[in-house]
């Protein structure tokens, strides 16, 4: 819908244009300078140059403001999307690591379980797994 608006804007700006040009029928001509006066050929590009640029400087008029806030405001949204995204991972680290290492007995000893010849990383994740899995069916 802005496009459209945007595109009905230029239109009239061009139509407004267009219509303001010397020689087209039913507009007064612009009064005789003297260039025009002259005749000389740069008379008739010198009105199309000072509408050409006021044409420029209403479509760039026209166009919403690029205010700076727009600009920290999305480079805020960024900080914050990595701030949650790192707050995640540093979680789902914690959690992996509280509930997937082993438990210990009263003297502080790893009790062994099934998981201790997987690797690392695949031993705490299936720890973890056990776990909440253990704890859903005692529900």
């Amino acid at each position: 819908m802005a496009a459209s608006m945007a595109a009905r804007a230029a239109a009239w700006g061009l139509r407004r244009a267009r219509a303001a040009t010397p020689g087209t029928p039913g507009t007064p001509a612009p009064p005789a300078g003297p260039r025009r006066a002259l005749g000389g050929p740069a008379a008739g590009s010198d009105t199309a140059a000072v509408l050409r640029e006021r044409l420029r400087q209403r479509q760039v008029s026209s166009a919403p403001p690029q205010d700076e806030d727009r600009g920290s405001q999305g480079s805020l949204r960024l900080l914050a999307l990595r701030l949650g995204g790192l707050l995640a991972a540093t979680g789902g680290a914690a959690v992996l690591y509280v509930f997937g290492s082993n438990s210990v007995d009263e003297h502080g000893d790893k009790i062994p379980d099934e998981f201790d010849n997987d690797p690392v990383g695949i031993r705490h994740l299936r720890r973890t797994y056990k776990y909440f899995k253990d704890y859903r069916q005692v529900e």
